[in-house]
């Protein structure tokens, strides 16, 4: 047998007996309620194997263990961690035999013992002290004697030393366990495990280099630190070398709980890293030489919450250590995080971020203002972002849903820019209960094609900003790759969360519209006193042009080329069907922002308004560019209300035409800028309702979707 197939049996074996271990409590139901008490004492019988083994190796050379541990009482550096309890018998009975050998008041002495542990090793201090392991609750033990007595002798039966098990072995059936427990916990999983097979994505992609400075900003269990480690070691070794200098490891976690596991696990790995407890929005804890900015690093990697809500405005304006160039990302944090990544790293720095999928695309074909979608656009026009992974459904502990990696570049080479890396990995998976995984065989292919940039078909390619650009901002795979497998659904309960937001909109919306209708009368003159001018006069009137399309470089830019296509029943215009570069803007007729545009061929009398800085227009399109004296939003829906009137003057051939000359010689009545403005500010609050309305019918129909795919697809079951 091959040492790789007895390392992997090793490894199998030491997992199922860790497993079956915790599950000495209750079973396998309800062992992950309990791995705040089961961790720790797994971790102390790790501590105390091998201070055994430290034992006996200075007692080889000082004759005896007894004086052995006279010497380490006497000076605790000579081994890592100093352990002062002592069997009775020092010469022939081991440590871990004193916990072993409880057998009254054990909850009370286990607690104490593991007390005194961390009382003497200040590394381990709020790490395994803080559980009580005779803590009872409305009088009744959590874990009577008789069931902790069971976990004390499962966890016996295997020795935990440094000849017994390798660090990276015993370090990955820790995690084995904590993904175990994340099995059990539901949406709370998420706080602390990211998926194996996540995490070695991420580190592959990452591709530290020896003495690198990595960071996790929302590190949980410190399992993707600890990838990234893993990574370089397995590539050291595939290069031949021995030794090379470790990366610097560095994480933040704001829960206690999670922030004691990753402590427990760096050490169960044999690495060394700074973990830090605090809130990392309102206090990131690594600070730089002068301890005024936050500290750079080479790469980061971080599985954040996903949607979080609760960051209030005054966060992302008022930071001290403007960490949030881009602005408020609205009501999620998603984008927030992202801000905070980018800021922490160096000039070079990269970064895999994993999120959940809306991320990449909320507020996209919005006709509204969405804050999420402008903090998105800002990376998009910056060329930060290096690439998107779309992953497979049902690989995340606290939901179905698939996630996305997204991956930062702060010096993005030659060859990326203004282009994003996009993989539709929705079919890498295999079927698995309760979560679906993926096997090393499909890690390595997508590390693979990522790092080499190749794309495949059906799977992965080069998606050009202007694309991007097109579709709003939706940086989703998905959008662009399609593999016949996937549909995109989103969380019920954040589709919820949305229609309740909507909701209000509307409901606020109305109450301004009653309101203001309520007087109307007294804000509306007599119509007699309206001027009869004509369209000419309102300010510019232009016809577009088109560049030439026989010359490439005019194409394929950012900037809209406006046709009456664009021109939809929304007022302002989102996208456009062509784009042109800088290039082709030079010799395109341009207006500015809140120009009005009406269709003039075939399409007579459809109308827009520009929303970007500066946009071309073609041939067909007429377009208004207001003076000081006409308000753009009243002219907008003035030429809207004379579409009937349009249609009739135009020529009557085979495709309508309604030439510039006849067009701004149309008459039309106007009343004064003061009662202009009033007008408009009426009917806006009713488009904005109608917007407002086609965005909930929109969640409502993505609520059906995702409704019957759960319903049908058994992932949601329905009592009777």
């Amino acid at each position: 047998m091959s040492n790789n197939k007895k390392k992997d049996q090793n490894n199998k074996s030491l997992e199922s007996w860790i497993w079956d271990a915790a599950c000495a409590i209750r079973g396998a139901k309800d062992a992950g309620k309990f791995k705040d008490f089961i961790l720790p004492l797994i971790f102390v019988k790790r501590l105390c194997d091998v201070f055994d083994d430290e034992v006996n190796k200075i007692a080889k050379n000082v004759g005896s263990r007894t004086e052995a541990l006279r010497r380490i009482d006497a000076d605790h550096s000579r081994v890592r961690f100093y352990l002062s309890i002592r069997a009775k018998d020092m010469e022939n009975k081991d440590t871990w035999s004193v916990i072993r050998s409880l057998s009254n008041n054990i909850g009370e002495e286990l607690t104490r013992i593991i007390r005194e542990i961390a009382a003497n090793n200040s590394i381990l201090d709020g790490v395994i002290d803080t559980v009580d392991y005779n803590a009872t609750t409305r009088g009744q033990r959590e874990i009577d004697d008789d069931r902790l007595s069971n976990l004390i002798e499962a966890i016996s039966q295997k020795r935990l030393g440094l000849k017994d098990v390798e660090p990276d072995i015993i370090g990955r059936s820790y995690e084995y366990l904590i993904r175990k427990f994340a099995e059990g916990s539901g949406q709370t999983a998420g706080e602390f495990y990211t998926p194996r097979e996540v995490g070695l994505i991420m580190a592959y992609i990452m591709d530290p280099v020896p003495g690198m400075e990595v960071y996790d900003p929302a590190c949980g269990s410190a399992g993707l630190l600890i990838k990234c480690e893993l990574a370089l070691k397995e590539k050291q070794e595939r290069l031949g070398k021995k030794t090379f200098a470790p990366l610097g490891l560095y994480g933040q976690e704001y829960t206690t709980t999670s922030w004691a596991m990753a402590k427990m696990n760096m050490i169960i790995h044999d690495m060394e890293g700074d973990i830090e407890l605090g809130d990392t929005f309102n206090n990131p804890r690594f600070k730089d030489s002068k301890g005024q900015g936050i500290k750079k690093f080479d790469r980061s990697v971080a599985n954040p919450m996903w949607n979080q809500p609760g960051f209030k405005e005054e966060i992302y304006t008022n930071d001290v250590f403007n960490r949030f160039p881009a602005g408020n990302p609205g009501g999620k944090a998603d984008w927030g995080w992202l801000q905070h990544i980018y800021s922490s790293l160096k000039d070079d720095g990269r970064a895999a971020v994993v999120l959940d999928t809306g991320a990449a695309s909320r507020g996209s074909g919005n006709a509204n203002t969405n804050k999420e979608k402008e903090t998105r656009k800002w990376f998009v026009e910056n060329d930060i972002i290096e690439g998107v992974l779309y992953l497979s459904e049902n690989l995340f502990y606290n939901t179905t849903a698939p996630g996305i990696i997204i991956f930062l570049n702060k010096k993005k080479p030659a060859k990326l820019k203004d282009k994003i890396f996009l993989i539709n990995a929705s079919k890498e998976f295999i079927k698995g209960d309760p979560k679906n995984y993926i096997n090393d065989e499909q890690i390595k292919k997508i590390a693979d094609i990522y790092n080499t940039k190749k794309e495949v078909d059906d799977f992965s390619m080069f998606v050009g900003k202007d694309k991007f650009v097109k579709n709003d901002y939706n940086i989703l795979p998905t959008r662009y790759i399609h593999n016949g497998n996937v549909e995109e659904y989103e969380l019920i309960e954040e589709i919820f969360k949305s229609i309740e937001v909507i909701q209000s909109d509307i409901e606020k919306t109305k109450n301004k519209v009653a309101k203001v209708l309520s007087n109307h009368k007294d804000n509306v003159a007599d119509f007699k006193q309206w001027k009869t001018i004509k369209i000419k006069d309102l300010g510019k009137v232009l016809t577009g042009t088109t560049p030439s399309t026989k010359n490439k470089k005019y194409y394929g830019g950012e900037f809209k080329l406006i046709s009456p296509a664009d021109l939809t029943d929304s007022k302002y215009i989102k996208t456009a069907h062509k784009l042109v570069s800088k290039e082709g803007l030079n010799v395109s007729r341009t207006v500015p922002k809140n120009s009005i545009l009406v269709g003039c061929i075939g399409n007579i009398g459809k109308i827009g308004m520009t929303n970007d800085e500066i946009s071309a227009f073609n041939q067909q399109i007429n377009a208004i560019v207001c003076n000081e004296n006409f308000d753009s939003d009243f002219v907008f829906y003035l030429i809207k209300y004379q579409k009937p009137l349009l249609e009739s003057m135009a020529a009557k051939v085979t495709v309508p035409i309604l030439n510039k000359n006849n067009f701004e010689n149309i008459e039309i009545q106007v009343p004064d800028i003061v009662l202009q403005r009033k007008i408009s500010k009426i009917l806006n609050l009713l488009n904005d309702t109608i917007e407002f309305s086609k965005y909930e019918s929109s969640l409502y129909c993505n609520l059906f979707k995702t409704l019957l795919h759960e319903l049908m697809s058994g992932e949601r079951r329905v009592k009777y």
